[in-house]
């Protein structure tokens, strides 16, 4: 009969525990679905475009820089966003750096940046706020506006060439100066014919003559990458743009349409072909992955008359799209002073599910205040890790905060208060009650004894409770019971207590 009652209380407890922790579970995820929602909608990525389609050498290029959140829609800020554009060579040399301010509640701004000589860059949007994903791309640098440019042979210079929709000039006859032949006088005269001849047809809309390219060009293909470390992009949320160029040695665009076609073994494009037009300089696709994936993309340029430069496969990384932060135990934790809290971190995605992170990741455990602590400042996952778990060390009373940061994610604020009154009193009561011990088993003065056995009896469970007493289990020392034990061994030992401890601090 005993034996079934303790193996029922014992279904109880254990009842009770994992309902309590289902539920304070479930509360933590309804929390993390309502934060990923704030956090789809809040900025979390600078995008940048260039204004200018094939700006040339030597002048301005004018970048728009957009917040955007992760509908890729414009997001605001309540604080002003400084950015900095970098243009890099194909090799990773940074060669020009503009820098510009998004204005808090504006959703966007300008950067500009000097164009250096002709070719094809990389750029970077880089924010200042590490809770914003940086923005990348290329642009092509055209040659100057008045630099000499190669032609084809054969080919009429621009000077020599007739200006479009300019009338022919009208041709004047003149004869002789005047003569006689015989008694007939002949008349010097001119003329002009009075049809000036057809004109010529109006240049149509499509007709870019004067500024499609004449001489030798190629094609350049590159993809840009996403803000995640290592430039992955995150699946669902974000795209991959492949883009184009046409790169001609005079400057000019394309004289006809170029096709670019892509095979893709993974993801969506948004258009097949990608397509240069006519007259224009570059062309893009954006490639987008619902799953995280290692996605490559193959293609073929028609005509496939020009070179191509570029790599032979162009890759893009998705991976599981981690929009936020959270921290368990759910809400404000109170911790006794003599308490170590334990603090778990997890990440979710769009949808408040907890998922592990693709990406080698660096948490960090900041206090903003001198009452509480984390024992390991930063805590590094690895791929395929769920969660990062420290121990918050109360050091005084009082309330606080620790937050919670990871590159490229918004922080988590965790409150944290610590409570110890009760603790304060066990001790003190504890010294004290050592102290009389001592007194009354081995004499002395009263006011002496009392003195140093509630110092003594403070300084025993000070070492007991961070552990540096051997064989101290944390369970154990973490509860009043144990602390009163400790501060009454501490005062009847008296001034021994300081001798031991210092020992055990090497000291």
């Amino acid at each position: 009969m005993k034996r079934t009652e303790r193996l029922l209380r014992l279904f109880v407890c254990l009842s009770i525990t994992l309902i309590a922790e289902t539920v304070s579970s479930h509360s933590a995820q309804r929390k993390w679905v309502q934060e990923a929602q704030v956090a789809v909608e809040a900025p979390f990525k600078v995008i940048a475009t260039p204004m200018q389609d094939g700006p040339r050498a030597g002048e301005p290029v004018d970048f728009s820089v957009e917040l955007q959140n992760g509908k890729s829609q414009p997001g605001r800020t309540t604080s002003d966003t400084p950015v900095e554009i970098q243009l890099l060579n194909l090799s990773g040399e940074v060669v020009r750096t503009g820098n510009c301010t998004i204005a808090a509640k504006d959703a966007g701004g300008k950067c500009t940046v000097e164009a250096p000589k002709p070719g094809v860059y990389k750029f970077k949007a880089i924010p200042k706020s590490r809770e914003l994903t940086e923005g990348t791309g290329y642009i092509l640098i055209r040659h100057e506006a008045g630099e000499k440019k190669r032609f084809a042979p054969n080919s009429i210079p621009p000077q020599d060439r007739p200006k479009p929709n300019a009338r022919p000039q009208r041709q004047e006859t003149v004869v002789k100066p005047e003569a006689r032949i015989g008694g007939a006088r002949l008349l010097n005269a001119a003329y002009l014919p009075d049809d000036d001849g057809p004109a010529p047809a109006p240049q149509s809309a499509g007709d870019c003559s004067t500024s499609a390219s004449r001489g030798a060009a190629s094609i350049v293909l590159a993809i840009n990458e996403g803000g995640e470390s290592g430039g992955a992009f995150r699946a669902g949320l974000e795209y991959a743009t492949i883009q184009a160029f046409f790169q001609a040695e005079d400057g000019g665009s394309a004289p006809s349409d170029i096709l670019v076609w892509l095979s893709q073994d993974h993801g969506d494009l948004n258009r097949q072909p990608l397509v240069i037009a006519k007259c224009s300089i570059s062309g893009e696709a954006h490639l987008t992955s619902k799953y995280p994936v290692q996605t490559s993309v193959a293609y073929s340029v028609v005509p496939g008359t020009y070179p191509i430069k570029g790599p032979k496969t162009l890759h893009a990384s998705f991976v599981r799209p981690i929009v936020g932060i959270g921290v368990v135990p759910n809400g404000k934790q109170t911790l006794s002073l003599i308490d170590r809290g334990p603090i778990v971190v997890s990440f979710f995605d769009a949808d408040g599910n907890t998922i592990p992170t693709d990406l080698n990741r660096t948490v960090k455990f900041v206090s903003a205040s001198s009452f509480i602590g984390a024992k390991d400042p930063s805590v590094t996952l690895k791929p395929g890790d769920y969660s990062a778990e420290t121990v918050l060390l109360p050091f005084w009373l009082g309330a606080g905060s620790i937050f919670v940061t990871a590159d490229r994610l918004k922080t988590a604020t965790h409150e944290v208060e610590v409570v110890g009154a009760s603790v304060i009193l066990v001790c003190l009561s504890g010294g004290l009650l050592g102290a009389l011990v001592l007194y009354f088993t081995a004499g002395g003065t009263i006011y002496s004894r009392i003195m140093v056995g509630l110092a003594a009896g403070i300084v025993l469970t000070w070492a007991y409770v961070f552990g540096f007493l051997p064989k101290v289990d944390s369970t154990i020392a973490h509860n009043f019971i144990s602390v009163f034990v400790v501060s009454i061994l501490g005062g009847y030992l008296g001034i021994k207590t300081f001798d031991k401890v210092l020992k055990l601090l090497g000291w």
